[in-house]
């Protein structure tokens, strides 16, 4: 009796959406291990340089999450993040739906 097979997924394109949340996070953790700051322009430049890009790429973000643990991470992130009421929550709960649904 032969069992089915699981596809190859070796050649599946990274999830963008699960890329772009451990890229936040990880700038998330670089500007926390900075030290104390100045002044205002020194923070701004310093977020500019760790995690803002990536915080605004979320906030606009228009994709379904492609693989389950893209879906399974931006509902984590959401909730680290208290998001369900903030601006990023939508585009990333949409993502979730998305995927879920099979878009």
């Amino acid at each position: 009796m032969k069992t089915a097979m699981k596809p190859n997924r070796t050649n599946e394109a990274p999830d963008q959406l699960l890329a772009l949340i451990a890229a936040y996070r990880a700038g998330m953790r670089e500007f926390a291990s900075l030290p104390d700051f100045s002044n205002r322009e020194e923070e701004g430049a310093a977020e500019d340089r760790t995690f803002a890009p990536h915080s605004r790429a979320l906030k606009n973000w228009t994709g379904p999450a492609t693989s389950r643990q893209g879906a399974i991470e931006a509902l984590k992130f959401m909730i680290e993040e208290d998001m369900f009421n903030d601006m990023a929550g939508k585009p990333l709960a949409r993502a979730v739906i998305a995927f879920l649904e099979g878009h």
